[in-house]
C-alpha cells in the first residue's frame, strides 16, 4: 500500500487486524488452491494475440494520434488534479505535458471523473473482434465458461463499462471539449 491508504488500512488497530486478516487469507488461498491453468494450453496463446491487438489499439489511440493530449486535457479534471491534497506523489513524474510522464492514479481518476473509464476499456473490443475475425468464437466461449483467469478478465471489464456512463462522458465532450476533437470521445 501507498500514500493514505497507509493510513486507512493500517491507522486504527482493529481496522489493521482486519487487513491483515484479509492478507493473510489471500496468501494461503493462493499457496494451498493455486489458480487453475487453462484446460488448453493455447488458450494463452489467444490471450497474448488478443493482448497485442488490445494494446496496439490502446497505443494508437492514446499515444500516436497527435490530438489525444489535447482531448485528454479538455475532456478531463486531469490539470486540477495536481492541486488536489489526495495522494503522496505528484501528479505528474516531471513538469511536462505528455501522457508517459502522467501518474497512473490520476489518469484513472480523471477520466473516471467523466465516467467515460477509457483506461479499463480502451483496446479490449478490438481485441476480441480481433479474436472473432480469426475462427476464435467458439474457443473464447469455451475459454470464458472453463478457465477462472479468463472469466474474471472479461467479468471485471464487463463491471467497469457497466460503471461508465455514456450520458455524462457526452456531456463533459460538449461542454468543453472543441468540435473537431470531439470525434474521440465517441
Amino acid at each position: 500500500e501507498q500514500g493514505e491508504m497507509v493510513e486507512a488500512k493500517f491507522g486504527l488497530p482493529q481496522i489493521a487486524v482486519r487487513q491483515l486478516e484479509i492478507y493473510t487469507t489471500a496468501v494461503l488461498l493462493a499457496t494451498l488452491r493455486p489458480p487453475l491453468p487453462p484446460r488448453d494450453e493455447n488458450w494463452r496463446n489467444l490471450m497474448e494475440e488478443i493482448s497485442e491487438i488490445s494494446c496496439q489499439c490502446y497505443r494508437n489511440v492514446v499515444y500516436e494520434n497527435p490530438e489525444f493530449l489535447t482531448y485528454f486535457a479538455e475532456a478531463t479534471p486531469e490539470a486540477e488534479l495536481g492541486f488536489l491534497n489526495i495522494g503522496s506523489r505528484p501528479a505528474r513524474r516531471k513538469n511536462t505535458r505528455g501522457i508517459g510522464h502522467l501518474r497512473a492514479i490520476p489518469w484513472v481518476f480523471a477520466w473516471t471523473q467523466t465516467r467515460f473509464v477509457l483506461p479499463a476499456w480502451l483496446g479490449v473490443g478490438a481485441g476480441l473482434k480481433g479474436a472473432c475475425e480469426k475462427g476464435h468464437r467458439e474457443e473464447l466461449k469455451a475459454m470464458y465458461k472453463e478457465w477462472p483467469f479468463f472469466q474474471s478478465t472479461i467479468d471485471l471489464i464487463e463491471m467497469v463499462l457497466g460503471k461508465a456512463d455514456t450520458t455524462i462522458a457526452k456531456y463533459y465532450d460538449e461542454a468543453l471539449v472543441s468540435e473537431e476533437r470531439q470525434e474521440l470521445g465517441r
